[in-house]
């Protein structure tokens, strides 16, 4: 296994992730709740 590879791999789907549900936006979800 190559950590580095994995690490990246990671790192995109965050990356992926926060841009789909930015971390704003989900902090104003959980106040609402």
């Amino acid at each position: 296994d190559n950590p580095n590879l994995m690490n990246g791999f990671v790192m995109e789907i965050n990356q992926a992730l926060q841009e789909k549900y930015p971390i704003e936006r989900r902090i104003g979800q959980k106040v609402e709740e």
